[in-house]
């Protein structure tokens, strides 16, 4: 048992070390060399040791500085740091700009030091005491999450990473922190599949789907290590929500269909617009309807002019008022009970809908009625199939 243990550890090393690889080399975008690169002038880079400052005030030795930091005297030198960035009060803007980013400059070439010479321990230190005073330093946050990876903290690396892309304000960067994001969380699925760590797959995947609830492929990897984990309930939430993917709908819906369909269920007829799916349906088994699926709806919503009919024929009974979060942002909208809605032969009575006039009049939505929601499909075990263009549905 303990050489298991130890053929284990040694396993996520490795993976830790690739991973920390991938992202020390993958992503130059916001590397710090790159911040060096745009923000200090030849001349910066070559007078590091020594700057006048102008007006007749002291001249400041940021050699002290890098003593402090290759001394490991972290707290001594984020303190000169401080009190540097924090007093320049009648000093022209320009001199001020030019020699704070003198001592960035300094800082961050410390950083790469560590970590070329594998000080990572050094390295992490130098990072938690500067960030517990700079917390949204975007590169130091990257550079971070950089270390996490390489020591196998994947939790921490995860939340570096988002901390970094919550607070960068610049869109070009942002985007590249995103994909940089997306492109570790591939590699680590990967080679979590490889190691067969479906629990550490299963709380990392969670992780990533709470900073990011709407990103397909984290739904997707979720539910391949509930699958692995024989976890089958767990593993169909999230395949359900990806059955309208273009991306990954075939995939959901080929597992699904394995999971609980059998051969001999025809399916509902679907028309297919643009990239989504309409079904007709019945509702209170009086009007016909074209409603447009989308899994991502907690709630079935209809047009207030339906809402209308029904309640003037005694069919919706209104209960209250909730928020929704619509593709638009977050909205008020009156909430009802109506009697049934029907789909095939497949009914689901007392139905909770939210009336809503549905987003800008685009095509497809000029020639549906409403929303096909959760508060329906959850009651059915259900999957569309892309290909034949049809919905599945079966009973709990």
């Amino acid at each position: 048992m303990p050489s298991q243990q130890l053929i284990f550890a040694l396993v996520f090393i490795l993976l830790g070390s690739l991973l920390g690889w991938f992202s020390h080399s993958a992503y130059t975008g916001i590397s710090l060399q790159s911040e060096l690169d745009q923000n200090l002038s030849s001349e910066q880079t070559n007078n590091a040791a020594l700057i006048e400052v102008k007006n007749n005030h002291e001249k400041i030795y940021v050699n002290e500085f890098s003593e402090l930091l290759m001394s490991g005297q972290y707290e001594r030198a984020l303190a000169l740091f401080k009190k540097y960035a924090l007093t320049q009060d009648g000093i022209d803007e320009t001199i001020v700009r030019s020699q704070l980013e003198s001592y960035k400059f300094i800082l961050y070439s410390e950083i790469e030091r560590l970590h070329e010479q594998v000080k990572l321990q050094e390295l992490q230190q130098l990072l938690n005491v500067f960030l517990n005073e700079y917390f949204n330093n975007v590169t130091l946050l990257l550079k971070q999450a950089e270390i996490y990876t390489e020591i196998g903290q994947y939790e921490a690396a995860i939340n570096s990473y988002y901390q970094a892309k919550n607070y960068e304000v610049n869109g070009d960067k942002l985007l590249r922190i995103g994909q940089r994001i997306h492109q570790f969380a591939q590699l680590l699925y990967k080679q979590l599949l490889e190691l067969k760590n479906w629990p550490a797959g299963v709380k990392l995947f969670e992780q990533f789907i709470e900073y990011e609830t709407e990103h397909t492929f984290y739904h997707f990897a979720l539910a391949n290590f509930h699958l692995k984990l024989k976890n089958e309930q767990q593993a169909i939430t999230h395949l359900q929500l990806l059955t309208n993917d273009p991306q990954y709908g075939n995939k959901a819906s080929e597992i699904l269909q394995k999971l609980y369909f059998n051969e001999s269920l025809t399916g509902i007829e679907l028309k297919k617009q643009n990239e989504h799916y309409l079904v007709s349906a019945s509702l209170s088994d009086l009007y016909q309807v074209e409603l447009m699926i989308d899994t991502g709806a907690s709630l079935t919503i209809l047009s207030p002019e339906l809402i209308a009919q029904l309640v003037q024929d005694g069919l919706a009974t209104k209960t209250g008022r909730n928020k929704l979060y619509t593709a638009g942002g977050q909205v008020q909208a009156d909430i009802y009970t109506i009697t049934n809605i029907s789909i095939g032969n497949h009914d689901v009575e007392n139905i909770t809908v939210a009336e809503l006039y549905l987003d800008s009049p685009t095509q497809t939505q000029n020639t549906i009625d409403g929303l096909l929601g959760m508060s329906f499909l959850k009651k059915f075990n259900f999957s569309i199939d892309q290909k034949n263009h049809k919905l599945l549905l079966s009973p709990k």
